[in-house]
C-alpha cells in the first residue's frame, strides 16, 4: 500500500527514511525537517501535539480554526504570530471563495519565510553583526583599491556590487525574520551573486550597445559606476523576494486564464 501510494504521487518528492526509536521520535524528526506546519481540524493527541511540538522546536505553525478541533483550541495561542491579512485568510470560511486554498498557500510561505516563532540565537545575532561589518569594511575597501593596483577595476567594482547585494539580501531576512542560521546566508550569499552579476552584466551590456565601450574598465569612472551599481544591487537583493512573488502570481493568472 505504501509503494503504491508513494508511486501515485508524480509530482511530489518522496524522501523515505527509517528511524529508530518509536513512534514519538519518528514523529519529533518529522517536525524537525519540516520547513512548515499547517494544521487543519485534528485531534489533541494527534494535531493538537504536533502544533505545539512545531512550536518548540521554532518551526512556523499555520493554524486554520474553521474546521474546529485542535486546531481551533490551538488558535488562540498562536493568533498573535499572524498579520491582520493572514488572519483575515485563516478565519475566512472556504466556500465563500474558490480561490480560498490558493490563497491560505501564498500566506503560509509568506509565513514561512518570516517565522516569528522561531526563536533568536544569540550566536545568530553575533554573526549577522560580524557579517556585516565584514561586508560593509569589504566594500569601503573596493572602493578604494578600485582605480589602482594590479587587479583590473572592474574586478572591484563587481566585489562592490557583490557586497552591496549581500548587504541587501541579508536586511531583508534579518527584518522578516531574527533567526538567520548558516543554511540561509549561504543561501543567500548564492542569491547576491546571480542578482550582482545580473546587475553587472546587464549595466556594461547597455553601455556597450549604447557607446561600444565599457565604463567598467575606464579606470577614472569606474569608482563612480561601482558605486550607482552597488546601490542598484542592494535595493534588487533587498526586494528580490517580492519581485520573485509577483512573477508567482503573473505565472498563477496566467495559467488560471
Amino acid at each position: 500500500m505504501t509503494a503504491e501510494l508513494f508511486g501515485s504521487l508524480n509530482n511530489v518528492e518522496i524522501d523515505q527514511r527509517y528511524v529508530d526509536g518509536g513512534w514519538r521520535v519518528v514523529h519529533l524528526k518529522s517536525i524537525n525537517e519540516a520547513d512548515l506546519v499547517i494544521s487543519l481540524a485534528g485531534t489533541e493527541r494527534g494535531t493538537g501535539t504536533v502544533i505545539y511540538s512545531a512550536e518548540a522546536l521554532g518551526k512556523p505553525v499555520f493554524v486554520v480554526p474553521i474546521f474546529g478541533g485542535a486546531s481551533e483550541h490551538a488558535w488562540r495561542d498562536f493568533k498573535r504570530f499572524y498579520t491582520s491579512e493572514e488572519v483575515a485568510v485563516l478565519q475566512r470560511p472556504w466556500r465563500e471563495s474558490g480561490t480560498w486554498a490558493g490563497e491560505l498557500l501564498d500566506a503560509a510561505v509568506d509565513f514561512a519565510r518570516r517565522n516569528p516563532i522561531a526563536k533568536v540565537r544569540a550566536s545568530d545575532a553575533v554573526s549577522s553583526v560580524i557579517v556585516s561589518l565584514s561586508l560593509v569594511v569589504g566594500w569601503i575597501a573596493a572602493l578604494l583599491r578600485v582605480d589602482g593596483g594590479l587587479i583590473p577595476p572592474l574586478v572591484w567594482a563587481y566585489a562592490m556590487i557583490l557586497f552591496a547585494t549581500y548587504l541587501g539580501v541579508m536586511l531583508r531576512h534579518s527584518i522578516a525574520s531574527g533567526r538567520y542560521d548558516w543554511r540561509r546566508r549561504l543561501y543567500d550569499f548564492f542569491q547576491a551573486i546571480l542578482v550582482s552579476f545580473a546587475v553587472f552584466i546587464l549595466a556594461e551590456g547597455v553601455n556597450v550597445f549604447v557607446t561600444d565601450k565599457g565604463i567598467l574598465l575606464d579606470r577614472e569612472s569606474v569608482r563612480l559606476v561601482g558605486w550607482r551599481l552597488s546601490v542598484i544591487g542592494f535595493f534588487g537583493g533587498f526586494l528580490l523576494d517580492e519581485y520573485i512573488k509577483s512573477l508567482e502570481k503573473r505565472a498563477r493568472k496566467a495559467l488560471e486564464g
